[in-house]
Order: C-alpha cells, then sequence, then structure tokens
C-alpha cells in the first residue's frame, strides 16, 4: 500500500508519501506536501519514462480484465 508522488519515485524507492493501508490518500498526501518543496529533485528526472511504463503495464493487465470480463458476460453460441 505505499504511495509514491510519481513513477519515477516508486521506481527509485525513496521513503513514500505514506501507506494506503495506513492513511487515507488525502491524509498521506496532506502530510507529506512540505516534501513539494524539494521538486523538481534527483527523482524527478525519470519521471516521465517511469510513468509511461508503468501507465503501459497498467494498462496491458486492464485491458486483459476488461476482455475477460466481456467473454464472461457474452452469450454463449450454439456451435
Amino acid at each position: 500500500g505505499n504511495q509514491y508522488w510519481c513513477g519515477a519515485h516508486y521506481i527509485s524507492r525513496p521513503a513514500p508519501v505514506g501507506n494506503v493501508l495506513e492513511a487515507s490518500l488525502m491524509e498521506n498526501i496532506r502530510r507529506s506536501l512540505a516534501q513539494v518543496a524539494g521538486f523538481p529533485g534527483p527523482y524527478c528526472r525519470n519521471c516521465p519514462t517511469a510513468t509511461l511504463f508503468l501507465n503501459q503495464g497498467i494498462e496491458g493487465t486492464l485491458a486483459g480484465k476488461v476482455e475477460a470480463w466481456l467473454a464472461a458476460a457474452a452469450p454463449a453460441t450454439a456451435a
């Protein structure tokens, strides 16, 4: 449940913003807003690429789930 500021922070794994299993998303952000003063920082250099790869992976997983849901919901066709 660790929450990071961006894809590059997620890949590099510095201290997380918080953990969504321990506090809400908004509370984690609220408590960690002071960290924003340090941006952009060394982890930020790779943010666009890291976020792109993460999004592509998530998109692929989601597409597979949607296809499975649609296949399960489709009426059976006679052979």
